[in-house]
C-alpha cells in the first residue's frame, strides 16, 4: 500500500466512529461486560512495540461500566530491578512488587476480559495498547494481531475531553476529573481506571446536550500509534485489510 492511499485522519476517524457506534448498538453474545477500562502503571514508559529494551509493566487494573474491580495486580518485572524515576511517581517500589506474579502469568486474564467485553477504553489508550501489543507479539503470538482484531477499542477520552473545554491540546487526566468534580490519587492504576470511567461518562453526557456530539465522539478514535506521526485506528476491520497490512508493516519496521 503506498503513502499517496493511506486513509486520511478524517477517513479514519469517520470509519472507526461509525464502528463504535454499530458496537454500542449490538451487544455481542460472548460479551460479558458493556464497558471495560484498563490502565497500567509501568517501569517507564518504553513499550514492547517500540523497544527491544522496554519498559514493564508494574500494576494493571479493569473495571466494568458499574465500576466493578474486573482484575486489580500488582506485577512483577522479569528483568528489571528498579526503576527510580517511575517509583517517585506511582510509589511502586520493588520490595512491593517481588512476590507478585508477572504480567505475563496474568496476561491470559487480561485478554479474556477484554475479549468478553463490548467496548474497551482507556485515557491515552495507545499507551495500554502498545504495551498489549507488545506483549502479545514476545508471549507466543509473533503476529501480534489477536488483540488488534478481537477487541472493540473505544474512543480515548483523552482525546475527546479538549472539546468540551474549547482547547485543542489533549490534558492530563488530572485535568479532566478536576474539571468534572472527581477527586482521586493519580498514577494508581485503580484509581486511575475508576477516574477515567467517570470522566468518560460526563464527557459522552456533555456530548449528548451539544451540536458538536459527533465531532466529540470522532475525535476520540485518532490514536497516534504510527511511526512518524501517523494517526491510524487500530480496528483492521474498520479502516480496511490494506490499511492494517499498512501499520503491521509500520511496526514491525521500529
Amino acid at each position: 500500500m503506498t503513502k499517496e492511499n493511506f486513509p486520511n485522519t478524517e477517513t479514519m476517524a469517520e470509519e472507526a466512529y461509525a464502528s463504535w457506534r454499530a458496537a454500542e448498538q449490538l451487544r455481542l453474545e460472548n460479551c460479558e461486560y458493556d464497558v471495560a477500562v484498563i490502565d497500567f502503571e509501568t517501569t517507564g514508559i518504553k513499550n514492547p512495540l517500540d523497544c527491544e529494551e522496554h519498559d514493564e509493566i508494574l500494576s494493571v487494573s479493569i473495571i466494568d461500566q458499574d465500576g466493578n474491580i474486573l482484575l486489580n495486580t500488582l506485577c512483577r518485572p522479569q528483568r528489571l530491578t528498579a526503576w527510580p524515576e517511575a517509583q517517585a511517581i506511582h510509589g511502586i517500589s520493588p520490595e512491593m512488587v517481588k512476590d507478585q506474579p508477572t504480567f505475563a502469568d496474568i496476561f491470559p486474564a487480561v485478554k479474556e476480559i477484554l475479549y468478553k467485553s463490548r467496548v474497551v477504553i482507556a485515557y491515552n489508550i495507545k499507551f495500554e495498547l502498545k504495551f498489549l501489543w507488545g506483549y502479545d507479539r514476545k508471549l507466543g503470538n509473533p503476529g501480534g494481531t489477536q488483540l488488534i482484531r478481537n477487541v472493540v477499542w473505544g474512543p480515548d477520552p483523552m482525546l475527546m475531553f479538549p472539546a468540551c473545554i474549547g482547547v485543542e491540546r489533549w490534558q492530563r487526566l488530572t485535568a479532566a476529573a478536576k474539571h468534572f468534580g472527581y477527586e482521586f490519587n493519580a498514577h494508581d492504576s485503580l484509581e486511575d481506571v475508576r477516574a477515567t470511567l467517570y470522566c468518560y461518562r460526563k464527557i459522552l453526557e456533555y456530548a449528548e446536550n451539544h451540536p458538536e456530539k459527533d465531532d466529540i465522539l470522532r475525535r476520540g478514535f485518532l490514536y497516534n500509534c504510527g511511526r512518524r506521526g501517523r494517526w491510524i485506528d487500530y480496528k483492521d476491520y474498520t479502516i480496511g485489510e490494506d490499511a492494517f497490512r499498512y501499520f503491521m508493516e509500520e511496526a514491525a519496521a521500529v
